[in-house]
């Protein structure tokens, strides 16, 4: 299946128009060739989010989920832990994205992790014990658009024709799934 491309036109009115609308786009970035890397990252600006775009690496697989789906926000304290932990459902997916980038060297991300039991969570939310973060259940994006529904979740893919002027990053993240 051919996805449209990340500098299309299209793709980036409707990334600007989401989170205009929004104020914010969940991105999940997967990495060609690099062994199933991704990253998932929160975008509230419109240029931001463009930018980030131009410094990916060519044929680099973006989905764009439009609204707020990492919902319950804040610092990691035993009152957060507690609310995450008690909206988490059994088989349920749940996903942390960190707010803030991590840089080491000409590497950034944020940091993220995922999984589908209790245990995993309370571990993950321990490592950012202090930190402020989004956290949610399985993002809803993905749900199965109808035509007279505007669209919740955007597929594209980077150029293959643009130059990488850089590797993937492989960031340290810790992902629990």
């Amino acid at each position: 299946m051919a996805y449209p491309s990340t500098a299309s036109a299209e793709f980036l009115s409707t990334a600007r128009a989401w989170i205009r609308q929004d104020g914010e786009v969940l991105a999940l970035i997967r990495y060609s060739a690099s062994a199933g890397s991704r990253d998932y990252e929160l975008h509230p600006s419109p240029n931001a989010f463009a930018s980030r775009l131009q410094s990916l690496p060519s044929r680099t697989c973006v989905t764009l989920l439009r609204g707020r789906h990492l919902p319950l926000r804040g610092t990691v304290d035993p009152a957060f832990i507690a609310a995450a932990l008690s909206m988490i459902e059994p088989g349920k997916e749940w996903l942390v994205v960190s707010l803030h980038k991590t840089v080491a060297g000409s590497c950034s991300w944020f940091p993220h992790a995922s999984g589908e039991t209790v245990d995993e969570l309370r571990e993950a939310l321990g490592d950012y014990a202090g930190r402020r973060l989004p956290w949610a259940c399985t993002p809803t994006g993905s749900k199965t658009t109808t035509s007279s529904s505007p669209p919740s979740c955007l597929i594209t893919t980077g150029p293959s024709s643009r130059a990488s002027t850089s590797s993937p990053p492989w960031p340290p993240t810790r992902s629990l799934t």
